[in-house]
């Protein structure tokens, strides 16, 4: 509670004075309203449709009006919501180029995050991360939505161009909804909803449109092609993209094409037709730590320590000594040649990615008459991702793995292909009346929408062909159904990194060393194979998913105004169902979410004065879970949802040169998947020598979080354009999630203490232990019978060796090769049970089982976004003078106390310490000049980010082990360096 006081008085000082200083700007800005352009004069918008949005001023940060709320076209202002939007005028400023990065940068409070937290920590660009999401309010947003219509992205791993990546190059707005939105975008999460708007063909347009192109200093070329043309019957808007995008690692980086149309047509004098078409091709070298390996770490200390760990605390030198005193035997690292430039930079294509999107969609709108309009919208996406991250690790010469005899990069080059579709179809009708005289001006929609989306993931490796690239199958392998998977491979690095060795990712087939291989999924099926342990036959243990989502709901939302506006009210509600499901081979679980829910949303907006109307609003939403996998216990998830409630207050003025909102929230998120801290699943259900039930580690949490955004845009003069981001976020656990251990290790005994076999018979293993005849017969000279307190003695040969603190038998130890032996006439030793109470423990450790885990403790802060942020941007172009044509600005953002992840100070600890990320504050310069050569105008611009050159490299602890072993430490850059983009647009 004394927090909860803390945060509202730090909230009412920030609005205090933002009140102060926003009379002085509504008064300069009344001034010369005169200055503003009409957008009106621009182009034609079909007033009477309620589902157009005129263009956003190109001068100006400012959106007033948007559909994205209620799919109706409405006056920002006056609704009871609050939106971030940002334009293409803001876009093309500060040379925005991505989704994520923008919000990440401009919009206060949002953050990055997966569902692991422990994979945040350094996140650098272009390194690959599973399940990466937009963090709103200090929750997940799982989802960019395109349109207002449908998912941008493939499940669980959302990016229209990549995971975690949307080109801006198609979008002439991205909005962010605030708050849990279920009337248009069920399971948009507590925090609220990014919404992507495609660039729109104009009608009664001339042509128009630009030409830009950007490089910087580490070779980015990007090349951007946007045209419209339109008449009162027909508009045509085209977006080409040609974008080699590279970084400070050499090498790493992504290749973009880009292609997008949509055509506009009037079919009849009250309908409109908009069609789109989309594609993304992206290829992507990744990035990432690699891990040192010599001969032994006596005979060098850094042998499994990670390369930026060894940069960061100056350990690649020559010079540097064992334990021993002795100097490292594999001397200066990689011949000298290592630096931050080459860390997690040395796999070439061997650790690359391909993303391959197609965006469909159709929408109609239809105009009935005054008080009835439609849209009927169809949207289809198909997109398709494979990777493989293989070279991990640099070899020293001497290393016993690397049979170069140089310095050398290896791996296994397996690969995962990730293909994935969605289509969505929405009809909706608006019902526009005037009520009670004319005293109040009703919008009511109704309608219903569907949203379905299928993806796989599916593994493949190289095998063994004949000469004719025929795999080769063999009776005697027992693995990939009789095939051989090619082993790991070994190149020299030594005269310098290799940008493409081998073969390239999804290569149909590869010779190596005169060995032919074909490229194949690993687990195929073998009717030979099937049993009831294995019910679909399958060859390996690689993993194969098949998710489904189905979700649909009908909407109905009322917003009104009354009192000319004065008072306006917003009232929504969604029945929602939705299905989600998951197929896993093996061991084929089949895991099904149904679930039903009716989601609202209320609002109230009040004028106060001319300049400020306050509001309240109330919403919730279902929020499906992220990833569909099970908890450390073996559960499925359940559908979670979030609950919230803000007030604040709304700013326009009646020039239209003043615009923003203070918002105070609290929002609630409940049944949210949250990856648990590493070492809890092993320690609650442990893979044991029967295996484990579900096997997961996505835990099931409440989180809450309490704040205040705030935004502000404004244009005191036509030349002169600001906008300024704040946000306070806490976010906490709100629950206690534990876990009762499980015990997966049962096999047969007697109540005398001997390990027998499934029919009684006494299990005899020989005096010392032999690999090769793991039991003996009862006759063997020597032999005895195994038992427990043969297991639970440190002093025998069959010492059960347990895990702390699953008590899990050691899969190393020789009694566990015992227990998996199976006799034809005896039967099995182990029971094959899976899943047991903790209490059906046999063994004695010699430590204490805890019985259970705690996971997660109610007030623990959650991670991924900085509490404190803000980002002011300010841009000033020179219209008279020996100035004229000149702009001249920048952006000044800063973070504070952004937690990444927890850790545990030493092993066995159980006391939780807080990592933080460094605070952050950042200049980034924005300069151009602009001039008119008739009807072409040319703009050259200097974006330099950090313009001061300003950031952190920071070592960073071990989840399980804090500081305590080198081998599990990392370094990385937290702030980019100095990046400087110049970009010359001619447009017409």
């Amino acid at each position: 509670m004394k927090y909860t006081r803390i945060t509202l008085v730090s909230c009412a000082l920030y609005a205090a004075l933002f009140m102060s200083s926003l009379g002085l700007l509504a008064q300069a800005s009344s001034k010369i309203s005169n200055d503003i352009p009409d957008t009106n004069q621009k182009e034609s918008v079909v007033l009477l449709s309620p589902f157009d949005v005129a263009a956003d001023k190109d001068n100006s940060y400012g959106a007033l009006n948007s559909n994205s709320v209620t799919r109706f076209n409405v006056e920002l202002d006056k609704l009871p919501v609050t939106a971030d939007i940002f334009n293409q005028a803001f876009m093309d400023d500060v040379g925005a180029t991505t989704v994520e990065d923008m919000l990440q940068t401009y919009s206060s409070g949002s953050g990055s995050s997966s569902t692991d937290p422990s994979t945040n920590a350094g996140m650098q660009y272009n390194d690959h991360v599973a399940h990466t999401v937009i963090q709103l309010r200090g929750f997940d947003t799982t989802v960019i939505q395109r349109d207002s219509l449908m998912p941008s992205g493939p499940m669980y791993n959302p990016g229209a161009t990549a995971p975690g990546m949307t080109s801006n190059f198609d979008l002439e707005r991205v909005e962010v909804i605030n708050g849990p939105q279920a009337l248009l975008y069920s399971g948009g999460g507590p925090g609220g909803v990014v919404n992507s708007v495609s660039k729109m063909a104009r009608f009664n347009t001339k042509s128009t449109g630009s030409m830009k192109y950007t490089v910087d200093q580490y070779g980015t070329k990007t090349g951007l092609l946007d045209y419209n043309t339109g008449n009162d019957k027909v508009a045509v808007r085209l977006a080409v993209l040609k974008d080699d995008q590279q970084s400070r690692r050499v090498n790493v980086g992504q290749e973009i094409t880009g292609n997008y149309l949509q055509i506009a047509l009037k079919v009849f004098k009250n309908t409109t037709i908009r069609l789109i078409g989309d594609e993304t091709t992206e290829h992507g070298i990744l990035g990432g730590d690699m891990t040192f390996t010599s001969s032994s770490t006596t005979a060098d200390s850094r042998s499994g320590d990670k390369i930026s760990y060894l940069i960061a605390t100056n350990q690649l030198g020559a010079n540097t000594v064992n334990a021993a005193g002795a100097p490292n035997v594999s001397g200066n690292i990689w011949n000298g040649m290592m630096n931050w430039a080459q860390d997690g930079a040395m796999s070439g294509w061997l650790k690359s990615e391909t993303t391959i999107t197609k965006y469909t969609s159709f929408a109609a709108d239809t105009v009935w008459n005054s008080h009835v309009s439609s849209e009927l919208a169809f949207g289809y996406t198909t997109s398709y991702y494979g990777f493989r991250s293989v070279g991990t690790t640099l070899y020293a010469p001497q290393a016993t793995a690397n049979p170069t005899g140089d310095w050398a990069i290896g791996g296994a080059p397996n690969e995962t292909t990730e293909p994935a579709h969605t289509k969505a179809l929405r009809y909706s009708m608006v019902l526009t009346n005037d009520l009670f005289g004319g005293r109040a001006h009703s919008q009511t929609i109704i309608g219903a929408d569907y949203v379905g989306a299928r993806a796989y993931s599916i593994s493949f490796s190289m095998f063994q062909a004949d000469s004719n690239f025929n795999p080769i199958y063999s009776s005697s392998i027992s693995t990939y159904n009789g095939r051989t998977n090619l082993a790991s491979q070994y190149y020299s690095v030594g005269q310098g990194a290799l940008m493409y060795p081998f073969y390239s990712l999804e290569a149909p087939r590869a010779t190596l060393n005169g060995v032919n291989y074909v490229r194949q999924q690993a687990n195929q099926i073998n009717t030979s194979l099937i049993s009831p342990a294995n019910p679909l036959g399958l060859s390996s243990t690689n993993l194969n998913e098949h998710s489904i989502i189905d979700n649909k709901g009908a909407f109905l939302v009322n917003f009104t105004q009354w009192m000319d506006g004065k008072l306006n009210t917003l009232v929504g509600i969604r029945p929602n169902e939705n299905f989600d499901s998951l197929i896993l081979y093996p061991p084929d679980p089949y895991r099904v979410s149904r679930f039903k829910s009716v989601d609202y949303d209320v609002g109230v907006d009040y004028a106060l004065t001319n300049l400020i109307k306050a509001y309240a609003s109330a919403s919730d939403s279902v929020t499906p879970p992220q990833v569909n996998f099970p908890d450390p216990a073996g559960h499925n998830p359940t559908a979670g949802r979030g609950t919230g409630a803000e007030f604040g207050f709304k700013f326009n003025n009646t020039a239209r040169t003043l615009s923003g909102a203070l918002a105070f929230y609290s929002a609630v998120g409940k049944n949210e998947q949250y990856n648990t801290p590493s070492g809890v699943t092993t320690a609650v259900n442990p893979s044991g020598l029967n295996g484990s039930v579900g096997n997961g580690s996505y835990a099931e949490v409440d989180r809450k979080s309490s704040g205040f955004d705030l935004t502000l845009t404004a244009n005191p003069t036509a030349n002169w354009r600001l906008r300024f981001s704040a946000a306070e976020a806490t976010g906490t656990i709100n629950s206690n999630v534990s876990y009762a251990q499980l015990y997966n290790d049962q096999f047969h005994q007697n109540s005398a203490g001997q390990v027998t076999y499934a029919d009684g018979t006494l299990v005899y293993v020989g005096a010392t232990y032999n690999s090769k005849t793991p039991v003996v017969t009862s006759t063997t000279a020597g032999a005895v019978p195994l038992t427990l307190a043969m297991m639970n003695s440190s002093a025998s040969p069959y010492y059960a060796n347990p895990t702390n603190p699953s008590g899990a038998i050691s899969s190393s130890s020789a009694v566990a090769t015992v227990l998996k032996t199976v006799d034809p006439v005896h039967g099995s030793i182990l029971t094959g049970a899976v899943g047991l109470p903790i209490s059906a423990l046999q063994i004695t450790p010699s430590f204490t089982v805890p019985g259970t885990i705690q996971a997660f403790s109610a007030g623990q802060k959650t991670s991924g976004y900085p509490k404190y942020s803000f980002a002011f941007t300010n841009i000033y172009t020179f219209s008279t003078g020996s100035l004229k044509g000149l702009n001249i600005g920048g952006t000044v953002s800063a973070q504070f106390k952004r937690l990444v992840d927890y850790y545990l100070p030493a092993a066995g600890s159980t006391n939780w310490q807080t990592f933080y990320a460094p605070n952050r504050t950042q200049v980034d310069l924005i300069a151009g000049y602009s001039h008119k050569f008739r009807k072409i105008t040319w703009k050259s611009q200097v974006n330099v980010a950090n313009l001061f050159n300003h950031y952190d490299i920071v070592i960073q602890p071990s989840v399980t082990n804090g500081y305590t072993a080198a081998n599990n430490l990392s370094a990385a850059f937290y702030g980019q360096p100095r990046l400087y983009q110049w970009s010359n647009t001619f447009s017409f």
